[in-house]
């Protein structure tokens, strides 16, 4: 049977509190404008016991793969250099980024939607996507 998230593209419409959340990453002013002016597109394919999870925007483009449970080397969009985590609860991807500001990004899939928690710190953003 698959996934609620398989074969589908979620397209973010709702973003509260990003601005904050970049902030409190370090990220500067001019690159915080772009980020709260983009409009990112969410993948997530499955190949085997290997997941790809994919953020497209006009402005940059991540691609992670990883195995569920294995710690992994990453580079994030704001560009910290960090090991990371992901696990999957039911259709929840919780993702932990480690390093100097660690932060959880917790994925929430319905066949429809997918809400994205993240959050460092007390500093806590909700981004909302609808599936295409």
């Amino acid at each position: 049977m698959p996934e609620v998230w398989e074969g589908k593209r979620y397209e973010m419409y709702e973003s509260h509190n990003f601005n904050d959340y970049m902030y409190e990453l370090g990220v500067g002013f001019f690159t915080r404008q772009i980020g709260n002016a983009v409009t990112p597109t969410i993948i997530l394919e499955k190949n085997g016991n290997k997941y790809k999870l994919t953020t497209e925007s006009t402005f940059k483009t991540s691609v992670i793969e990883f195995e569920l449970g294995k710690e992994f080397d990453e580079v994030t969009l704001d560009d910290r250099n960090v090991k990371s985590v992901v696990t999957l609860e039911g259709n929840k991807l919780i993702h932990k980024q480690g390093g100097d500001k660690p932060t959880t990004i917790t994925r929430e899939f319905t066949p429809t939607e997918l809400v994205a928690i993240m959050t460092i710190g007390k500093v806590v953003c909700t981004r909302k996507y609808r599936a295409v």
